[in-house]
């Protein structure tokens, strides 16, 4: 099972929280919350190294990335809100867009 980057940020924050846990005790922590996931203290620890990677994961892509995994369900309202702010952001005007359900 690939480490998807979501888990790795979540790794670095359970061992910024408990910071008396071992890299063992992480692995072992993540593997019995995850099927089918095979953590070993040497991925922990090269996990930990790059932490700069995992930690610039902006809220958006944390949000595309839960989605895609199956974390997040994704609504008509959740579509509907970041087509509004990307609207707002590109300076579209409030009669650029027009929603529909269905």
């Amino acid at each position: 099972m690939a480490i998807s980057q979501y888990l790795k940020q979540k790794i670095y924050e359970y061992n910024e929280n408990n910071s008396n846990k071992t890299q063992e005790d992480i692995a072992n922590h993540f593997n019995s919350q995850i099927s089918n996931l095979n953590l070993d203290w040497t991925t922990i620890s090269k996990i930990l190294k790059n932490k700069s990677k995992w930690l610039a994961i902006t809220k958006s892509q944390l949000s595309l990335i839960q989605v895609t995994n199956g974390e997040i369900i994704l609504t008509e309202l959740m579509i509907k809100e970041k087509a509004t702010y990307f609207a707002k952001v590109l300076n579209l005007g409030n009669d650029a867009l027009k929603f529909s359900n269905g």
